[in-house]
């Protein structure tokens, strides 16, 4: 399990459909996600903009783009030694990858656009983490399950327990909130290389209460780029 030195602290965003109370899955057979303990997930989107949310994406592309150069020299130097006639015109892996596009990548987050479709200088980041998590213990090797639960803080970084929500309804849109989370890199079968932000604890640092209205447009809190 992860400790506090290998996890870090999102910058200060707005919360876009959270998902924070209750693990869920989405349903094809009723179109929405519904509650499901044994293979539900958290999540929620954070919009950040400006400089601060152009640097954090710096930060996640740095996450992809390490674990993009890994899986390159892994796989080019597999090649070589296996099958060197595929690769033998290239002067190293990053060669290779440019003109072949071996490997395709995913970012979690997407930028922000306003209501013309013009880009803004903002960008939701997709945090998330599933609720039943299985893992190795590295003391006897055995796999175990852990249940994780979003523990929650208010902005002095005292704990807020479920009765505080009931009393002040659920987390909604453009809710102030940062999280601490850990990047989780991966490659698939498919040649895909991403990063997943994993949440651990969450900080409100303003809440507005979940109403069934919709998303409010963004495009006035953010400069156009």
């Amino acid at each position: 399990m992860a400790t506090s030195s290998n996890l870090f602290l999102s910058p200060v965003g707005l919360v876009d459909f959270a998902i924070l109370h209750e693990p869920r899955k989405w349903s094809e057979l009723h179109h929405k996600s519904i509650y499901d303990a044994e293979n539900g997930e958290y999540s929620t989107g954070l919009v950040i903009g400006n400089e601060e949310g152009r640097h954090f994406k710096t930060i996640v592309d740095g996450y992809v783009q390490k674990k993009l150069t890994e899986t390159i020299e892994k796989a080019f130097a597999d090649l070589k030694e296996n099958k060197p006639k595929k690769v033998d015109k290239y002067k190293n892996a990053m060669d290779w990858q440019k003109a072949e596009n071996v490997f395709t990548l995913y970012y979690p987050y997407t930028q922000i656009e306003d209501n013309d479709g013009e880009a803004l200088d903002a960008w939701k980041f997709k945090f998330k983490r599933k609720s039943k998590i299985m893992y190795r213990d590295k003391k006897d090797g055995e796999l175990r399950e852990y249940t994780f639960i979003p523990q929650f803080a208010d902005k002095e970084g005292e704990p807020l327990g479920s009765d505080y929500f009931e009393e002040n309804g659920l987390i909604g849109n453009d809710s102030e909130m940062r999280i601490r989370y850990k990047p989780y890199s991966w490659v698939n079968k498919k040649n895909e290389v991403g990063v997943k932000l994993d949440i651990y604890h969450i900080q409100l640092l303003n809440h507005i209460p979940y109403q069934v209205s919709g998303s409010q447009n963004k495009g006035s809190l953010f400069d156009p780029l």
